[in-house]
């Protein structure tokens, strides 16, 4: 049986590679249609920055609200969605920039990969002398062969896409400390008008937005992992804090910028509670798939073990 054990390993191989081949080919249909739709989000946000800077936008309202007095108020909401656009289009760029990444990264795996297909037809066609040797253990043992090679695929799939679900969430458990700190100081904010506490609060809030922004990131790179493990992919999430913040306080009353603000926070928190609880979800999910796999590789090898035993 030496020399079936060897022709089973190397079904088991190339249906390994086939597997990841289809994963890869997945990915990239995945990324391609990503990419499309995320450049004409940018098109779009960039033209909406231009009109902000140039003034097109809004240039009647600007001008009545102008000649009933309240000019620095006005300039001062325009500086806000001004920097809000470009702190938009800045989040993009980087999105983009890392699914383009992913998609030179899945175009490599394509071309290592290319042969697999072929091959792994060449290697079940070369070998089907086997399920016709008149060994009635020959058949099972390429259909185990064929199982275990993508299951153990699928496993390398699930240990990736738990390590990319255990990052995002602490991604999001340090964006929810850094803007528990910043509501931390709300009270003492509200108090001490003109005093450090405003200035420590507003340097937790871009604090927070800058780890936004990365596990922005950490959950696009979950949902890539996800793609080919047969659920259903969570879309990416805009966590991104207003780190603009700061330029509330131009020209406005205080209390009203805290109470603004303080909304803001308030609604960043429940809106990363409801990510957390999402990819705490997949986690779960995750690892149960992946016990299921290596009970199943489990069962494989071992009713492999008994078919290949010179005394069975």
């Amino acid at each position: 049986m030496n020399g079936m054990a060897d022709d089973v390993e190397r079904v088991a191989a190339a249906a390994a590679a086939f597997r990841a081949h289809e994963v890869a080919a997945e990915r990239r249909r995945d990324l391609e249609e990503r990419i499309d739709r995320l450049s004409r989000q940018l098109s779009d946000l960039r033209d909406e920055l231009a009109d902000q800077r140039d003034g097109r936008r809004g240039w009647l309202s600007g001008l009545l609200t102008t000649l009933r007095g309240h000019r620095e108020e006005a300039l001062g909401r325009q500086h806000i969605r001004r920097e809000a656009a470009q702190h938009r289009v800045a989040e993009a760029e980087a999105h983009l920039q890392m699914m383009r990444g992913e998609h030179i990264a899945v175009l490599a795996r394509l071309q290592e990969l290319a042969s697999a297909p072929a091959t792994y037809r060449a290697v079940l066609a070369d070998y089907q002398h086997l399920s016709q040797s008149g060994d009635p253990r020959a058949q099972r043992l390429l259909e185990l062969a064929d199982e275990r090679g993508r299951l153990n695929e699928d496993l390398a799939d699930l240990d990736k896409a738990l390590q990319a679900a255990d990052a995002a969430e602490q991604a999001l458990e340090a964006v929810d400390r850094k803007l528990g700190r910043a509501s931390g100081w709300s009270t003492v904010d509200i108090l001490s008008r003109g005093t450090p506490a405003d200035g420590i609060k507003y340097t937790y809030i871009e604090e927070a937005a800058d780890v936004a922004a990365h596990a922005d990131r950490c959950l696009a790179v979950l949902r890539t992992e996800l793609t080919n493990i047969e659920q259903v992919p969570p879309a990416t999430a805009h966590l991104a804090v207003d780190a603009m913040t700061w330029s509330l306080d131009v020209g406005w009353d205080a209390t009203v910028t805290n109470v603004a603000v303080d909304g803001r926070i308030d609604r960043a928190r429940d809106n990363i509670a409801v990510w957390a609880h999402r990819v705490r979800r997949a986690q779960q999910r995750l690892h149960q798939r992946a016990a299921d796999t290596r009970e199943r590789l489990a069962s494989i090898e071992a009713e492999r073990s008994r078919l290949l035993d010179p005394l069975s």
